[in-house]
């Protein structure tokens, strides 16, 4: 259970910091369809593993309130992920909430 417990704590702060860099960092250039399907993949995968995580927890664990608020957090930044691809096309494209082009 140790590592079940270990895994939830790391996916979740893994989704949280993704989604705050995603939402508070610009982006400055279009990766190709491979990088962003698979960032998409990523993003899936790991909101998938937080709930499965969080299933397999002992009671004691998740009966804890700030192992709910990191739960909770963690679904929310994952489905904000999504959010922010279908904020506009740049958005979708580079995954971040804007974009921009630096000048030369």
């Amino acid at each position: 259970m140790n590592r079940t417990k270990n895994s939830f704590l790391l996916v979740s702060i893994i989704l949280i910091l993704t989604f705050l860099w995603r939402a508070f960092t610009p982006s400055h250039e279009y990766p190709g369809p491979t990088k962003t399907l698979m960032d998409i993949g990523f993003d899936l995968l790991f909101l998938i593993g937080v709930i499965g995580c969080w299933s397999q927890l002992p009671q004691g664990f998740r009966g804890n309130a700030g192992s709910r608020v990191l739960c909770v957090a963690a679904v929310i930044a994952g489905i904000g992920l999504f959010a922010i691809r279908f904020h506009n096309n740049d958005s979708w494209n580079t995954g971040h909430w804007t974009y921009y082009i630096e000048s030369r």
